[in-house]
């Protein structure tokens, strides 16, 4: 029974230890290796301080350990550059590889003694290109903050530039005054500048539609009804741009008889378009009550008193269907 322990025992710390046995050679590598680095580095070190050295003086240990400092940081940069085969410096050497051995060993050692003796220059250089990365890497987030710093500023100016040109439009409807008219254009201008840098925002469209109304109050009607037909023809054709283009459109012809059905026709087609978008309902809504109400000074003497009636029992942004 005794000995039956004793094998167990001796079986169990068999079984440990075999995973420390297996550590043991690799331990032994890595000591190997940087035995070859403090070598290198020694000679890097001593090849550096011979150049001044004067006659009798001993090396400084500083020397030597600044040595073997600047081989430690740097080998590992300089492997991944020219490629050391750290699995041919390996003990016991297998069979056929001496040659690879002896080469990769002395390649370690040169590089170690490179890295020494340059010392300070290459963890400068090094430092550098490290630096250098990180001033790239900053140096393009901010300019992408700098970026988007000049978006908000530009739309901030171009708000303040609409909001003007909305505000002397008023101020010209109640003065008559067509200096403040033209200021408003100038405004509008360059709002619609600077929203042009994404010509599908709803900005854009804005501004484009209050510079129709300005110019229709200039009295330039065709600049105004180009503005007007771009939109219509780009995809943005709503309620809103169907009725500028039949008021546009009636002032410009009003005399011709042949023209008043196709503009009857836009102002019905503005009020019964199909959307779900609410905002456009209610703009469809005061379009139908101004027509009803004959209260739209542009389209004055348009429609008689049956048809703003019929007009007013049209149900907004539903078509009406065809006979």
């Amino acid at each position: 029974m005794e000995n039956s322990s004793s094998t167990d025992w001796a079986a169990f710390f068999i079984e440990k230890a075999l995973p420390l046995l297996t550590v043991v050679p690799t331990l032994l590598n890595l000591i190997f290796v940087i035995v070859l680095i403090l070598f290198g580095s020694f000679l890097g070190g001593y090849a550096q301080w011979s150049r001044t050295a004067k006659e009798g003086e001993n090396i400084p240990l500083k020397n030597i350990l600044f040595g073997a400092a600047a081989s430690f940081m740097c080998v590992p940069f300089f492997s991944s550059v020219i490629q050391i085969d750290y699995s041919l410096i390996v003990l016991p050497i297998a069979e056929g590889t001496t040659a690879k051995f002896i080469e990769k060993a002395l390649l370690l050692v040169s590089v170690s003694g490179i890295a020494s003796y340059l010392g300070y220059a290459l963890l400068d250089g090094i430092a550098e290109k490290v630096l250098q990365q990180e001033i790239k890497k900053e140096s393009q987030e901010r300019k992408e903050q700098d970026r988007n710093i000049l978006i908000q500023n530009n739309r901030l100016r171009a708000e303040i530039q609409y909001l003007k040109a909305v505000t002397n439009t008023e101020s010209s409807e109640k003065t008559g005054s067509k200096n403040l008219l033209e200021e408003a254009l100038k405004c509008i201008n360059e709002a619609i500048s600077i929203y042009s840098e994404d010509k599908n925002s709803a900005e854009y469209d804005k501004a484009r539609v209050f510079k129709g109304y300005i110019l229709k109050r200039l009295g330039r009607i065709p600049e105004a009804l180009e503005i007007v037909n771009e939109q219509i023809n780009s995809g943005q054709k709503n309620p809103i741009t169907l009725y500028n283009k039949a008021c546009y459109l009636y002032i410009l012809e009003k005399d011709n008889a042949s023209s008043l059905n196709t503009i009857k026709s836009l102002i019905r087609e503005a009020i019964t378009l199909e959307t779900s978008d609410e905002s456009l309902k209610q703009k469809q809504l005061r379009i139908k009550d101004k027509i009803k109400d004959d209260r739209e000074i542009d389209l004055s003497g348009l429609f008689n008193e049956s048809e703003r009636s019929e007009i007013g029992m049209l149900e907004c942004g539903k078509p009406v269907p065809c006979a």
